[in-house]
């Protein structure tokens, strides 16, 4: 679907079996194939970063990409952090960025949140 055609222009003929005159009648139809959410999200690599504890609350910490070869609203991602304890420490947008969301003085000086 996402390189191929997605909308056939038809025309269906009708002819009837008429003994002495047969009559026909065409019309025209437009078939639009929709895309189907069939291809998963894939993140462009995995992605690793150092924090130091003395960060500010909103900074960027990482940056995550991903492809969608879907088209339209299938191709739209969104992003979250599935550890509970990390999440409240780091929130990710709809862009792919995370960033800290409070101080990480005391949590140590290297923290795996990916």
């Amino acid at each position: 679907y996402e390189s191929g055609v997605t909308v056939f222009a038809l025309v269906v003929a009708a002819t009837d079996k008429g003994v002495s005159t047969q009559r026909s009648n065409m019309s025209s139809i437009l078939i639009v194939v929709d895309d189907v959410n069939d291809h998963s999200p894939v993140l462009s690599s995995s992605v690793v970063g150092t924090v130091d504890e003395l960060f500010p609350i909103g900074s960027i910490v990482a940056n995550v990409s991903v492809f969608d070869g879907d088209s339209g609203l299938n191709r739209l991602v969104s992003f979250s952090l599935e550890n509970t304890l990390v999440a409240s420490w780091f929130k990710v947008d709809d862009n792919g960025v995370v960033r800290t969301t409070q101080s990480l003085v005391g949590k140590g000086p290297f923290i795996s949140f990916l």
